[in-house]
């Protein structure tokens, strides 16, 4: 996968989430078969479950958000 492609991907799951749009951010996982935020959560493997994860963003106050690659 090349570096731009993969700096689009973060820069649209940072704007879906500093926006507050879950089906959005969520919808950039849609092939990813393997989700886990923390090594302590149990991780997600049907799409569905990273959708139910993302409708938190909506109650999260944001204030900076820093994804690098």
């Amino acid at each position: 996968m090349e570096r731009t492609t993969v700096e689009h991907w973060l820069d649209s799951l940072k704007e879906y989430w500093f926006q507050k749009e879950p089906e959005k951010a969520s919808s950039l996982f849609q092939k990813t078969i393997f989700y886990q935020e923390t090594p302590f959560d149990e991780p997600y493997t049907a799409y569905e479950e990273i959708q139910n994860e993302w409708k938190h963003i909506k109650d999260q106050e944001i204030k900076k958000l820093n994804l690098k690659f």
